[in-house]
């Protein structure tokens, strides 16, 4: 359970950096 809760998360991150990435663009 830790785990996946551990992937959904650093999946969320990643999603976050992507769209702060393309807004500066």
């Amino acid at each position: 359970m830790e785990n996946s809760t551990l992937m959904g998360f650093q999946l969320v991150n990643l999603l976050g950096r992507v769209n702060s990435w393309k807004q500066h663009i």
